[in-house]
């Protein structure tokens, strides 16, 4: 594929610009191999840039009209002696696995980010599994741990997996999902 593109709206005063490339898939997955690329001009400069990520894709499809990928539903699957959870932001105690015996459950590799308050200025509402500050305080499902955090409870011979999001009707409105694995202890 070859493109002429008019530069001249993306230039700076003095006629600048800079040239690179970029691909999205909103939330699948695709390989973007560029085999062959040249660019004409006078005294061109370069600096190479490379970006590495851990980028998540949830295994459901993603709610509409989210800011953030929301998967539809929890994915709970059993990996050797554990459990690989994708977890919803917007679903209140959302995922869940058998634990009979209450034996204490170990997360690891858990990466992700979700909005609990989408009014927040900045990224006060938003976080990562290890959720924003101090303790969230009242109306949050976990006053004790930060608004956010990946939290659990054993209860009835389940432990159960939730964002540290507000009480009540305004939870499914949070965005975001979180991705661990499970081990039991």
């Amino acid at each position: 594929m070859e493109s002429v593109v008019d530069l001249s709206i993306a230039t700076d005063l003095e006629g600048r610009a800079r040239v690179g490339f970029t691909a999205a898939t909103a939330g699948g997955w695709q390989n973007h191999d560029i085999l062959s690329w040249s660019f004409g001009g006078t005294a061109v400069s370069s600096n190479m840039y490379m970006v590495t990520s851990n980028l998540l894709f949830p295994r459901s499809a993603c709610l509409p009209n989210r800011n953030l990928c929301t998967p539809e539903n929890a994915f709970i699957e059993q990996s050797g002696a554990g459990y690989h959870v994708v977890l919803p932001a917007n679903l209140e105690w959302g995922a869940t696995i058998p634990n009979p015996s209450g034996r204490p459950v170990e997360v690891s590799n858990a990466k992700g980010i979700v909005c609990w308050d989408l009014k927040a200025p900045g990224s006060r509402g938003c976080g990562g599994p290890l959720g924003n500050g101090g303790a969230a305080g009242a109306g949050f499902l976990a006053e004790d741990d930060p608004a956010g955090a990946l939290i659990m409870r054993t209860h009835n011979g389940h432990t159960w997996f939730s964002v540290n999001g507000r009480n009540g009707a305004t939870f499914k409105d949070n965005e975001g999902f979180y991705e661990f694995d499970l081990k039991m202890k």
